[in-house]
């Protein structure tokens, strides 16, 4: 009887927990000391958002077409507050403030992070600080000025000047549109489906990949210290190449006019110089060390 009993209550709660997992959200079930706040505010349709997050943890920010942002949080001890300042108080925000506050110096690192998840106007402009953990940010058509030491940062879909800096985190941009300046000491650079006029990409000893297109009267500088620089484009792209690595080589698969891939000696490196069709797009790709490629997109 004893063992039936057990059995029982067992699968009691088995179901139970079957249940829970059906009634509440998926991200929703919290682990032990976490507490989550979700918050909506009306809000003009560009928006200044400003999170401030100074002990590291996720960020994700997603663009949609209400006036609306709306926010959920989680904090992993009660002892990590969430302060919240609308601009101005009483009609459409037309600035948000989020700043984490840690009220016990003691915590755990793990304890003192907060994740924020945030849906805000399309057009809102962001300014993000965070040391740690990856921020994402997506469909955001407004300026975008995000900082981190250590984490990863990715943004899609971007239409604003996008200002990103990373000590040792890795910088994702997926298709943007607008002004890009991104810089990183050690982590790669990766820009995918470029439609930028403008892209200032620089680091330290990560690579740096660039598959997009070179628009004309664009200005586009790739730098880096120690690693490689990758660049394919189309070849019916229109671009004045300066390509030159001091110890490192070079690899164009251009036919470039003007002045063809020239080879130096070892003491002055690799260069490759000229352009390709019209020669109306900008490019300069300078790397120390490191392997530059350029091709043409198959």
């Amino acid at each position: 009887m004893a063992m039936a009993a057990r059995n029982e209550s067992f699968l009691l709660r088995k179901y139970l927990y079957f249940l829970l997992t059906l009634l509440v959200p998926a991200g929703l079930l919290l682990a032990a000391g976490q507490e989550r706040v979700e918050k909506s505010f009306p809000a003009t349709p560009n928006c200044r958002i400003r999170i401030s997050n100074p002990s590291g943890g996720n960020i994700v920010v997603r663009g949609w077409d209400k006036s609306q942002v709306h926010a959920v949080c989680v904090t992993n001890s009660p002892k990590v507050e969430i302060d919240t300042e609308p601009m101005p108080v009483k009609s459409d925000a037309e600035s948000l403030e989020f700043v984490t506050h840690v009220l016990d110096q003691q915590l755990t690192p793990q304890e003192k992070t907060t994740s924020y998840e945030l849906d805000v106007p399309k057009d809102s402009s962001l300014v993000i600080s965070s040391p740690q953990g990856t921020i994402s940010v997506e469909h955001v058509s407004g300026d975008d000025w995000i900082e981190s030491v250590n984490g990863a940062i990715s943004v899609s879909d971007g239409a604003g000047l996008i200002q990103v800096r990373s000590l040792n985190g890795n910088i994702n941009l997926v298709r943007p549109a607008g002004h890009v300046e991104a810089t990183s000491i050690m982590g790669n650079l990766t820009i995918t489906g470029s439609e930028s006029q403008k892209i200032n990409a620089q680091t330290g000893s990560g690579k740096i990949v660039f598959d997009g297109d070179f628009l004309p009267i664009g200005d586009y500088i790739l730098k880096t210290y120690a690693g490689e620089i990758s660049v394919v484009c189309p070849v019916s792209d229109s671009f004045s190449l300066e390509a030159h690595s001091v110890r490192g080589k070079m690899d164009n698969q251009f036919k470039l006019k003007d002045r063809p891939h020239i080879p130096y000696d070892g003491l002055h490196g690799a260069s490759a110089f000229g352009s390709n069709n019209r020669g109306q797009a900008s490019v300069t790709i300078k790397s120390y060390t490191g392997t530059i490629h350029v091709r043409p997109r198959p």
